[in-house]
């Protein structure tokens, strides 16, 4: 499904009007390959906004399917229309799959020159990679990319200065993109993040050094009311960094 910047966000929109409905099905063969415990804790932090096989709208019905092991003790999850896949595991070597959706959201805190722009991405909506140890919990390891370029799990406090990431404002566009490359086992593919943005934002777009960005995937941005709450808490969920801009 090839979408340009104002059909995707429209996709979005649409997408997260279902979700107060959304119904995830889950077979006994993926639930017995995951492990019951470990699917119930992360089946919540995965939105279902298109198939992952297909590529089209998910609407508000959703099959779990598992793919693994990664690394000998990953599982990458993903969502898919019931007459795509449904809900089954297969071997690595026969994964086809889609570059999962990725949602925003940005806002200005501040006033005038003191403004500072705010981001939320959920760079992975339909997918996530968990890691399944032999001993101890299982752990959402889809934001370790993030992590390995020196974002860093959120204390509540600013976040530190990566200079892995840029920020380019370009009228009322604003875009994040990465410097570095991405590196390990994942199932994230985005290497920007694009909004359209408010007269507010742009202006401190306009005259803040940096951006303050928080990657998580335990929320879909476009649901937040505000997005101050997300950086001002202490959450191992969430990993957050400054980015500068690009002048």
């Amino acid at each position: 499904m090839d979408l340009d910047h104002d059909e995707y966000m429209e996709l979005l929109k649409a997408q997260t009007l279902l979700l107060s409905r959304r119904k995830l099905n889950v077979s006994s063969e993926v639930s017995d390959f995951v492990g019951k415990g470990c699917l119930k804790r992360w089946q919540n932090d995965i939105w279902p906004i298109a198939c992952q096989t297909c590529g089209k709208p998910q609407g508000d019905e959703a099959f779990i399917s598992a793919d693994g092991l990664f690394d000998d003790d990953k599982i990458l999850l993903s969502l898919h229309h019931g007459k795509c896949r449904g809900s089954k595991t297969t071997p690595r070597h026969e994964i086809t799959m889609r570059i999962p959706t990725w949602a925003a959201s940005i806002e200005s805190r501040g006033e005038g020159e003191d403004a500072v722009p705010l981001m939320v991405v959920n760079p992975s909506c339909e997918q996530l990679m968990i890691q399944r140890p032999a001993i101890g919990r299982s752990r959402n390891v889809t934001l370790d990319i993030f992590t390995a370029i020196g974002f860093k799990s959120s204390t509540g406090t600013v976040p530190d200065l990566v200079d892995t990431m840029e920020a380019r404002l370009d009228g009322n566009r604003l875009t994040v993109a990465l410097t570095a490359k991405l590196s390990g086992e994942t199932s994230i593919s985005a290497q920007s993040f694009t909004l359209t943005v408010s007269d507010g934002v742009r202006h401190a777009a306009q005259h803040s050094p940096f951006l303050m960005v928080a990657m998580t995937t335990k929320m879909l941005p476009l649901q937040l009311v505000e997005l101050a709450p997300v950086f001002e808490d202490e959450d191992p969920e969430v990993v957050s960094a400054l980015v500068p801009f690009r002048r």
